[in-house]
């Protein structure tokens, strides 16, 4: 039957069709019946005849054919909850099985069953010891866990992904967005100066910085820490007029009187006309009566 399922492939499916009707028992006609129905698109064939096979069969051969009847349920016939039931059978009895494991992931994921998604990726978990693989499925679980408003969780799983890729920035951010709905300020701060002390782009540093920034000096009254933040901004080569007129202000506030003239001359050197002349103004004050520095102050003035 494989040779004539090879060479004659649409008689073959008839054929074998004929042969399993009389003999169901024939396991080399189902496997012959399976080739040649999935070469001519015959599915509802290549199901039976999988399904079949892997009654007979044992350990990796059955999960195979299950895992197979399974991609024809869900590609060809549109059939998703018979393809689960296979899929499910698989998963229980090898959770280390890629196949089995990423199509009932995709299923669920498309019927959006949550539950039943992170019951799946923490039996995934528990199976695996490859650690990019693991680091998925923590970020995958941290989010499932926010979906539904399981912060604890949500942060626990953050905690397992970050021991395994410290500079994970989607986590590290995920535990910030965290953070701030639960108004945690500090926390939501230092998970900014991480993602700012990451491998990413300067954008996203210069973005994490304002935030930490923003948060240290609207929500904890901390004008002196948020002056920091705005530093780094500087020491990355990030600042332009408008940050160095902001961190004028700021140092202001935190009463860092040399750094509030050191900022306002550079604020100054970038701006034009009244402005200009306010902020040379503004240091030259500093610098005569705060800081005792006349000569600056003239250079200034």
């Amino acid at each position: 039957w494989r040779a004539l399922a090879a060479a004659r492939r649409p008689e073959a499916v008839a054929r074998l069709r004929e042969v399993l009707e009389s003999d169901p028992h024939d396991l080399a006609s189902w496997e012959a019946l399976r080739v040649a129905a999935r070469d001519q698109g015959e599915w509802e064939d290549v199901v039976r005849a999988c399904d079949t096979l892997a009654d007979a069969l044992e350990g990796a051969d059955r999960h195979e054919m299950r895992e197979e009847a399974a991609a024809a349920l869900m590609d060809h016939l549109d059939r998703p909850d018979e393809a689960e039931q296979r899929l499910r059978e698989v998963v229980e009895a090898d959770r280390s099985r890629p196949n089995a494991y990423f199509r009932l992931h995709d299923l669920l994921v498309d019927r959006g069953d949550e539950d039943a998604l992170l019951e799946l990726v923490e039996k995934r978990i528990h199976a695996i010891d490859d650690g990019a693989q693991l680091e998925r499925l923590f970020y995958e679980k941290a989010r499932l866990h926010r979906s539904r408003g399981e912060l604890d969780a949500a942060l626990e799983a953050i905690e397992n992904l970050v021991m395994l890729d410290e500079q994970h920035v989607g986590g590290i951010a995920l535990a910030v967005e965290i953070h701030v709905s639960r108004e945690d300020w500090r926390a939501a701060v230092e998970g900014l100066r991480q993602i700012a002390a990451a491998d990413v782009p300067a954008k996203q540093k210069r973005i994490s910085l304002l935030g930490a920034a923003d948060f240290l000096e609207h929500k904890l009254d901390d004008a002196s820490g948020a002056l920091d933040q705005l530093r780094e901004v500087e020491r990355l080569g990030l600042a332009d007029g408008a940050l160095y007129r902001r961190m004028a202000d700021v140092a202001v506030r935190a009463g860092r009187a040399a750094d509030a003239a050191d900022v306002m001359v550079k604020a100054a050197e970038q701006s034009e006309g009244e402005r200009r002349a306010a902020l040379f103004k503004r240091a030259g004050q500093l610098q005569a009566e705060a800081l005792s520095l006349p000569q600056a102050a003239v250079q200034s003035y």
